[in-house]
């Protein structure tokens, strides 16, 4: 009899012992029923219970099923969509499957939320652990706290994302690696600039954080938003390249670097472009494989307007066969040769 006794206040401490095992020491119950615990992932709960003998409570740790989340408010487990700030709808084999541990630092901040990383990726945070998705087509990240607990996929929006022009690139309102153009379809088709680069939508290419275009071929190259400035790629045994920067001298007026002839030289010698619109259109520079024209008819003026633009660095104008029709593609799948001197863009009046 004395035994039994023993064994049943024994049973009821280890019993007792596994109900508080998870609650945070030191939790004490206010109130009988459901509670959230704080810092702890939105499935877990506790329950309050009163004591045989009537004198407190006792909390017990709980957990949700699956694809449910506790709801501080109606104090039950819900559906997790209905949780503000929750998102364990994915299950655990898709999980481990998308886990990208280059996107964890986004979820330094935001442990379980959705963030946005770039105009089409929703990068889902769970547990500090990110797990991107890429938004369906038509579709951008879109930052909206207030209406989605965090950032969501959504049609249209924002406008820095959303296409305003084909065949032009910019620079992503998110990741200043990362940058797009649009597709004749309206879709955005991203890349991402070498790391500790930038992308500069004026120049149309990735730049270092001096402001150098980024190495992918060795060789000596001018800074064609200023040539006074150029720089050499060399290939290190590594594989990568170590970037060197110089300067033209200034004792013999303004020079430039000439990358034809590989030294610095009075630009005013180079040959000027040589292309006039003549009908509407986008149509390849002459003079420079990367560039191409945008011609449009201005009806006021009674004459075409000629604006330049730069495919970035590694793609090259595509010249389709309909006339006034083509797009950048990769370096080496268009035939191009280039007739220009230099590539550098000369300032107004350098040469008047």
């Amino acid at each position: 009899m004395f035994g039994s006794a023993v064994y049943s206040v024994w049973t009821l401490q280890v019993l007792t012992t596994l109900v508080m095992a998870g609650v945070p020491l030191g939790y004490d119950c206010d109130a009988a029923g459901n509670h959230s615990l704080p810092g702890r992932e939105c499935t877990s709960y506790v329950e309050c219970l009163a004591k045989e003998d009537g004198r407190g409570m006792v909390p017990v740790e709980r957990s949700c099923s699956a694809q449910m989340a506790f709801s501080p408010i109606l104090r039950r487990c819900v559906d997790d969509a209905l949780v503000k700030g929750c998102n364990r709808t994915v299950r655990l084999l898709d999980l481990l499957e998308m886990h990208d541990p280059s996107l964890d630092y986004m979820c330094s901040d935001a442990p379980n939320q959705y963030v946005c990383a770039n105009c089409k990726t929703l990068v889902n945070c769970i547990d500090g652990r990110a797990y991107p998705s890429r938004c369906e087509v038509g579709d951008f990240c879109l930052s909206n706290w207030d209406a989605f607990g965090g950032d969501v996929c959504y049609p249209g929006r924002p406008k820095g994302c959303a296409c305003g022009e084909t065949n032009v690139f910019y620079q992503d309102v998110y990741d200043a690696e990362a940058f797009f153009k649009c597709d004749e379809s309206g879709e955005t088709d991203m890349h991402y600039c070498p790391v500790e680069h930038w992308f500069d939508a004026t120049a149309v290419e990735c730049r270092s954080s001096r402001g150098l275009p980024s190495c992918t071929v060795p060789g000596t190259f001018a800074v064609h938003s200023d040539c006074r400035r150029y720089y050499a790629c060399i290939v290190t045994r590594g594989g990568g390249f170590l970037q060197h920067e110089f300067r033209c001298p200034d004792h013999d007026g303004i020079l430039f670097y000439n990358e034809q002839i590989g030294r610095c030289d009075d630009p005013c010698h180079w040959k000027p472009p040589e292309f006039e619109c003549s009908s509407e259109g986008r149509f390849a520079d002459p003079t420079d494989c990367r560039r191409f024209f945008v011609c449009t008819w201005d009806a006021e003026s009674a004459a075409f307007r000629q604006v330049s633009r730069q495919c970035p660095e590694g793609f090259e104008w595509q010249q389709l066969l309909r006339s006034g029709v083509g797009h950048c593609a990769d370096r080496g799948t268009v035939p191009c040769t280039s007739a220009t001197t230099s590539q550098c863009i000369l300032p107004p009046g350098l040469c008047s």
